[in-house]
């Protein structure tokens, strides 16, 4: 008993003992650690709020700029421009600018104003008639320049606001001034209430001279901000942040300056609310660990892991929960803005693997540089799949019916899933009605995109059995030249619940059996498909039981028959890889670094003289000092934008011959509408160096490298060849000979089955005689096959001629 109390007197207690000091120490340290990761991390929210309010306010300054330069150029305003010309007013301007103003909840006024300075229409019309010649906002805006002013009180409505202008053009002649009044109440409402960081965060606007113009608290607007000097130094600092006083509470603000405006984004927050549930919780933590500590040892350090993890995932979900409700303040603005955001680095991930890729020779280096084109590829088809839903509820998805081959359709089809269908062993069948006409007049591209999610999605949620594609059709009597068609998607996969039915149509949802971790997705397929299919006339029906599979029917009623003989001729294959051009200069334009090198890299070894500019205004002296044959020039810059910098190349006498291409990374119909309008083409980043030249050559003159030093940059030389195969070379020479007219056939008819037979020949022939650069060519040509890369497929095809003189020439050394 002594002796046992000696132990437990002499080691066990006081190890205890200095468990528990070790804990209570640790945990002490580890609060004002933590402390401080959150602080920072509070700060570092703080941050994104301030930039997101100001990217929101110059976005929307932006959005409003780029609706003069639309309006000022198209015919929307025509009866507005007609009245400035006539000197006149009429009803229907007026009536015009009051729909402009009612559709934009953020203009109180629009006025147009004749060169003469006098407002000619308004949606007010007490203005009608008023001269405003000597204001800033019309000696600027006649200057083709757009005017911005500084915030003040309307004397109309009592509310803060500020004036806008920009030129009226008719046919590229400024004729008046467009100018709008703009409710400061708008960004008040939209960006600056919203925000919340904490019960007693807050976020305000101030003018350069400390007055605030929004506030989260109404009562503050139009009081002279106390620590304006304090916030000023603040801003000259590269965080923006500043701790300070105010009330007796320590507070962090983070400041942010609008670069258009002018305007000081503050967004403040309380030190002790936010840290006071962690404070809490780490009291109670270590108030746990003291007693697990007493009850048990064994266990604590796991326990102790626990809590932390739990700690450090309660943190994570406060400030991912706050970023996302900031997040959620404006989708529509988002919506705009994603395609370009993401498809710029996009255009660098996916260019640069595809340079990497036909410089790569390593089949191990070749698989990851696929891998990185694959989920790039995979992220791009996600964003247009949200980009599609959003402009499909927004009413601005458009189809483009002409005659199509719907047998070529469902052939595509077959060989995109192939692959896929036989790794899982799965019967594939598409049956197509003997007495389906060649042509009927579809969208194909939303068809085939309907088509890709219904198969995809089966071939997803099947692991055995089978899939079957059914295509029928029912003549119309009274119409010969209609028929209703009628597409059936049967599978035998996992089926879907009954009470799942109804809602696997519904965005962002997925059946409760198709476990989103096991199957992916983002359950956003079926409700496009089914919209596309409602925009073409059609209905989408489905029947399914679970585990035993599921049916898919889309009908179209009175879907007409048309003639695809114009669209069944041979189309040209263009391979990037053997295009030279004869010297001449081209100018390319972006702000973005990656993307200028992007293009570089694509167009240095073509015999082409490159420029670079990274914004307009550069692009003009540059493109006048150099006179470049083309001009490739991205749309959003600093300093000048493409369509200023365009604006000006077409009114000079010297430049305006030269041929400007847009580079552009919005996926939205109306832009891309309003730059073929503009520019002499375009092209849409991730930018595809087979499109790119495709666009060059409308305006370049080019030629082909046919030589064998431009087929041994895909084909490497053939290697050291023993005894035996060198015996053997006229054998293969004769074979590949007769195989020639094979390759003629097969390159006319570009039906991929016969290339991939033709493949899978060369690939044996390759085997046979111990040629390994053949075995590969061969298996280049099967790879391209299977991920339907139709560029590289016929790349290959290409290159067979100069393959045989390689090998002839060899037989002959």
């Amino acid at each position: 008993m002594t002796t046992t109390w000696n132990l437990k007197r002499r080691f066990i207690i006081p190890t205890i003992l200095m468990i528990i000091l070790g804990m209570g120490l640790s945990n002490a340290i580890y609060y004002f650690k933590s402390k401080d990761v959150l602080l920072s991390s509070i700060s570092e929210e703080l941050i994104h709020q301030a930039d997101t309010i100001v990217r929101l306010i110059d976005e929307s300054l932006e959005n409003i700029r780029l609706n003069f330069v639309y309006w000022s150029s198209d015919a929307t305003l025509t009866t507005v421009v007609q009245d400035i010309l006539g000197d006149m007013v009429k009803d229907s301007a007026h009536a015009l600018l009051k729909k402009i103003q009612s559709d934009y909840g953020y203009y109180e006024k629009l006025m147009a104003v004749n060169q003469n300075g006098i407002v000619i229409s308004s949606s007010d019309d007490t203005d009608i008639g008023t001269h405003v010649d000597e204001n800033l906002f019309f000696k600027t805006a006649i200057q083709n320049k757009f005017f911005i002013s500084d915030v003040y009180v309307s004397q109309k409505s009592n509310q803060l606001v500020f004036m806008v202008s920009g030129p009226l053009y008719m046919q590229e002649e400024t004729v008046g001034v467009l100018c709008a009044v703009i409710s400061v109440s708008y960004f008040h409402t939209s960006y600056i209430q919203p925000v919340r960081i904490g019960e007693q965060g807050y976020a305000f606007i101030y003018r350069q001279d400390g007055l605030i113009i929004a506030h989260t608290d109404p009562a503050s607007i139009f009081v002279i901000n106390v620590y304006s000097d304090m916030f000023k130094d603040a801003l000259s600092t590269k965080t923006g942040l500043v701790n300070h006083i105010y009330n007796g509470v320590s507070k962090i603000t983070a400041l942010r300056t609008s670069p258009k405006m002018g305007w000081t984004v503050a967004v403040s927050a309380e030190k002790s609310e936010l840290l006071k549930p962690f404070r809490n919780l780490t009291i109670i933590n270590i108030a746990v660990l003291l007693l697990i500590a007493v009850a048990v040892i064994s266990p604590l350090f796991w326990l102790v892991k626990i809590i932390t993890r739990q700690l450090q995932e309660i943190i994570d979900l406060k400030i991912a929960k706050e970023g996302a409700e900031a997040a959620s303040q404006s989708k529509s603005e988002f919506l705009a803005n994603m395609s370009h955001e993401i498809r710029t680095p996009l255009n660098s991930v996916i260019g640069f693997s595809e340079l990497l890729d036909e410089e790569v020779k390593n089949p191990t280096h070749k698989k990851y540089l696929e891998a990185i084109k694959v989920s790039g590829k995979n992220l791009l088809t996600l964003i247009n799949d949200i980009l599609d839903l959003s402009k499909i509820e927004a009413g601005k998805l458009e189809l483009n019916p002409e005659p199509v081959d719907i047998k070529a359709i469902f052939n595509e089809i077959y060989h995109i899933f192939k692959l896929e269908t036989e790794k899982k062993h799965l019967e594939f069948q598409i049956n197509i009605q003997p007495d389906i006409p060649n042509g009927l007049i579809v969208d194909e591209i939303r068809l085939r995109q309907v088509m890709v999610n219904l198969v995809g999605n089966a071939v997803k949620f099947t692991e055995k059995g089978w899939i079957k594609i059914s295509v029928q059709s029912m003549g119309i009597p009274e119409e010969a030249n209609c028929i209703d068609l009628k597409i059936i998607v049967e599978d035998s996969g996992i089926g879907i619940a009954k009470e799942a039915l109804q809602k696997i149509f519904e965005a962002f949802t997925q059946s409760s059996v198709q476990d989103t971790k096991a199957y992916g997705g983002t359950g956003l397929g079926l409700t496009i498909t089914r919209k596309l299919v409602e925009m073409m006339g059609g209905k989408i029906v489905v029947q399914s039981e679970k585990n035993v599979g599921s049916i898919f029917e889309v009908s179209f009623s009175h879907v007409m028959i048309g003639s695809v003989s114009a669209h069944s001729e041979q189309k040209e294959i263009l391979n990037a890889n053997l295009i030279s051009f004869q010297g001449d200069s081209i100018l390319v334009v972006d702000d973005n670094e990656l993307n200028l090198k992007l293009i570089m890299e694509m167009l240095h070894s073509v015999n082409l003289k490159i420029y670079t500019a990274q914004n307009g205004k550069d692009a003009l002296d540059i493109a006048r000092k150099c006179l470049p044959k083309i001009i490739l020039m991205d749309i959003k810059m600093p300093v000048m934008d493409g369509y200023q910098a365009l604006h000006h190349i077409r009114k000079d006498p010297v430049l305006s011959q030269i041929p400007v291409l847009a580079l552009t990374a919005s996926a939205m119909k109306e832009e891309q509408k309003m730059l073929e309008n503009r520019f002499d083409g375009y092209v849409i980043k991730p930018i595809e160096k087979m499109l790119l030249f495709k666009e060059l050559i409308r305006f370049l003159p080019y030629a082909l490298k046919t030589t064998t030093q431009e087929i041994s940059a895909t084909h490497t030389e053939l290697s050291n060849l023993d005894a035996n195969t060198v015996k053997k070379l006229p054998e293969l020479i004769n074979t590949l000979e007769k195989l020639h007219i094979t390759w003629e056939n097969v390159r006319r008819k570009q039906y991929i089955p016969d290339i991939e037979q033709f493949g899978e020949t060369i690939q044996h022939l390759g085997n046979q005689y111990h040629i390994q650069e053949l075995a590969t060519y061969g298996q280049d040509i099967l790879v391209h096959i299977q991920s339907y890369d139709i560029e590289n497929i016929f790349s290959s095809l290409d290159a067979y001629p100069e393959l045989i003189k390689m090998i002839a020439k060899l037989n002959k050394e």
